[in-house]
Order: structure tokens, then C-alpha cells, then sequence
């Protein structure tokens, strides 16, 4: 089964060519690929990235699904990964959406 349900996938990749940092846009394309199916082996030798930084990519994107974390909720989001590059966590952006 699909961890990356065809909405969620739709999302990133709207949200994947509208970023225009290159590191944002790798941590979509890994959860991407990693819903895929592709293993954090073939993703990081894809990016260019370690498969521990592509495992961390991909726990970050589907911790925002734990109830005890609160979802989809922005202000939640924003609290547990705080801000990158200035800016909202990019997964962040993808759940002004939810509610």
C-alpha cells in the first residue's frame, strides 16, 4: 500500500515547481520517489544525498500524519520543525490546505 495517497502526490508536485530552492525541491522528489516505492538506496543515489538524509525527508513528511501530533495543522507543523531557510518547513506549506 501507498504511503502517498494521489492528492497528496498532486500536492508535492505542484508545490515541487513552484519552490525554487534546490534543497526543498530534493526533499519533495525523495518523498515522491520514496511513495514510489523507490528504496532510500536508489533515492539518494538519484539526489545525490545520503539514505539517511532521504529517510529523515520522508519520517518528516509522514510524521505530520500522527494524531498525537496534530495533523495537518500548520501552527503544529511549524512547532515541531520549526522554520528552514527563514521560511515554513515546505511540507508545512502543503497543509494550509487540510483543516
Amino acid at each position: 500500500m501507498d504511503f502517498l495517497s494521489e492528492q497528496e502526490k498532486a500536492e508535492l508536485r505542484v508545490r515541487h515547481k513552484k519552490e525554487w530552492d534546490g534543497k526543498v525541491r530534493d526533499r519533495i522528489k525523495a518523498v515522491l520517489l520514496s511513495g514510489e516505492r523507490w528504496t532510500p538506496q536508489q533515492i539518494a543515489k538519484a539526489l545525490l544525498i545520503s539514505d539517511q538524509a532521504v529517510r529523515s525527508h520522508v519520517e518528516d513528511y509522514k510524521s505530520l500524519r500522527k494524531p498525537y501530533l496534530g495533523g495537518y495543522d500548520e501552527e503544529n507543523c511549524i512547532s515541531i520543525f520549526g522554520r528552514f531557510n527563514g521560511s515554513r518547513w515546505p511540507f508545512c506549506l502543503l497543509s494550509e490546505k487540510r483543516g
